[in-house]
C-alpha cells in the first residue's frame, strides 16, 4: 500500500510539472511579414506582405496562420496573357526541431484558403476580371530568432501547391502546361503577450 501510495504521489508530481511547463510554453503572438515569392511558371517574381498570428501549444508544437498578398503575370509568345492576384488564408502545424533558446528552428505544412482574381490580356488589351477561390496545400521550413524574450525575428521558406480554373483556361487557349504552384521566402517580426 505504501508502494502504491508513493506511485500515486510522484506520477501527480510529475502531471503537475508537466502541465506547468505546458502553461509556461502557451504563447500566443501577432506580428507582420514581407518577402518574395515566384510562380512555378510565371514571368517574374514578387514581393508580398501580411500578417500572422502564432500559437506555440507546446515546447515543440505551433500553430500559425498567416494571411498576405501577392500577384503574378503569366506569359505566352513573349506576351501576358493573364494576371493572378491572390489573397491566401493558411494554417500550419509547426514542428520545432529545435525549441528553446534564442534560435528555434521548425518544419511547417498545412493548407489554405486562397481568393484570386484572375485578369486576361488579349494583345496587350485587359479583358474582363473573374475571381475564384480556391484550396491548396504547403509545406516549408523556418527559424525564429528570439530578439527578446517576447519579439521573434522570423523567417521561413514554404512551397504552395495550388490549381487555378483561370489559368488552366489559358493554359488550353495557349496550348501551354504553367502552373500556379509558387514559393515563398518571408522574413517578419512577431510580438507574443
Amino acid at each position: 500500500m505504501k508502494r502504491l501510495a508513493t506511485i500515486l504521489i510522484l506520477a501527480g508530481l510529475a502531471l503537475a510539472s508537466g502541465a506547468a511547463e505546458a502553461a509556461d510554453s502557451l504563447r500566443f503572438g501577432l506580428g507582420l511579414h514581407g518577402g518574395y515569392s515566384k510562380g512555378k511558371d510565371a514571368a517574374e517574381g514578387v514581393f508580398s506582405g501580411g500578417v500572422q498570428a502564432r500559437l506555440r501549444l507546446l515546447g515543440f508544437l505551433g500553430v500559425e496562420a498567416l494571411a498576405s498578398y501577392r500577384k503574378d503575370d503569366f506569359d505566352a509568345a513573349g506576351q501576358r496573357v493573364l494576371q493572378l492576384e491572390y489573397v491566401p488564408v493558411q494554417v500550419s502545424a509547426q514542428l520545432y526541431l529545435i525549441s528553446s533558446g534564442a534560435f528555434q528552428l521548425y518544419l511547417g505544412a498545412g493548407g489554405g484558403y486562397y481568393y484570386i482574381r484572375s485578369t486576361p490580356f488579349l494583345n496587350g488589351v485587359e479583358g474582363t476580371r473573374t475571381t475564384e477561390s480556391q484550396v491548396g496545400a504547403h509545406g516549408g521550413a523556418g527559424i525564429d530568432l528570439m530578439i527578446t524574450k517576447k519579439t521573434a525575428l522570423t523567417g521561413d521558406v514554404r512551397y504552395i501547391y495550388l490549381g487555378v480554373d483561370s489559368l488552366d483556361a489559358a493554359n488550353d487557349r495557349y496550348r501551354q502546361d504553367s502552373k500556379a504552384d509558387y514559393w515563398t521566402a518571408n522574413v517578419g517580426l512577431t510580438f507574443y503577450f
